[in-house]
């Protein structure tokens, strides 16, 4: 057994009802393993990278997820430890358990598995729908980061200076600086921005279609 895996079947040992070997499937900010559980339904097991979220952050994060599944949306459910608690913690390595979602990512039934523009209206449905759901919750604020004007679009954003990346052409470096500069400017036009938690990482990979629903995944970059 690997030492990733060996560490995946320590922290499963958290919760009870974890009936099986964790089955890595895979690894960015955090390892994810599938496991199947005494019920016979399978759930997600994570690893979270040290020092990419707080521990205060990760467990916002499953208290918004938990509150959301609780009010109907399509996300993963936060699944306690046998002694209750949102993760599980090894020597400083925060690990938390989510009941699995069904489904393919998003537009892979599309040639090439890109999302066709039903699609992304469905996408705009669902992501409209998660947003009146977490002002419904009333939830206090996230100790998350700020994707703001600046988080953004700032001269320091959270994710770098996207507009200086190396893989850009120099015509597509141009008309990213003029889009961050267009989006800058509305921004600060607007009166009364409506400023709240955002998904921040629909990646295709993170929205599942079982083929009568969506289902969004992975909150790990969530905040206002």
């Amino acid at each position: 057994m690997s030492d990733r895996a060996a560490r995946a079947a320590a922290a499963a040992a958290a919760w009870d009802n974890v009936a099986g070997a964790p089955e890595l499937l895979h690894e960015r900010e955090n390892a994810v393993f599938r496991v199947p559980l005494s019920s016979g339904a399978m759930a997600a097991l994570r690893l979270h990278r040290p020092g990419y979220q707080s521990p205060e952050g990760i467990v916002a994060e499953l208290r918004l997820t938990e509150a959301l599944a609780e009010a109907g949306f399509p996300c993963p459910r936060p699944i306690r430890t046998s002694g209750g608690a949102l993760t599980s913690d090894r020597d400083g390595e925060l690990a938390s358990l989510v009941s699995w979602c069904a489904g393919a990512p998003l537009g892979a039934a599309n040639p090439g598995g890109q999302p066709g523009a039903r699609c992304m209206a469905r996408l705009g449905a669902l992501t409209a729908r998660m947003h009146g759901a977490v002002d419904a919750l009333g939830l206090p604020p996230l100790p998350r980061p700020a994707w703001d004007a600046e988080g953004l679009m700032g001269e320091a954003p959270l994710w770098g200076r996207f507009w200086e990346s190396p893989a850009l052409a120099p015509a597509e470096a141009a008309l990213l600086a003029e889009a961050r500069d267009w989006a800058r400017q509305r921004l600060a036009e607007l009166e009364a921005p409506d400023f709240g938690l955002i998904h921040a990482d629909l990646m295709v990979e993170n929205v599942l279609d079982d083929g009568a629903a969506l289902a969004l995944i992975d909150f790990d970059d969530c905040g206002t």
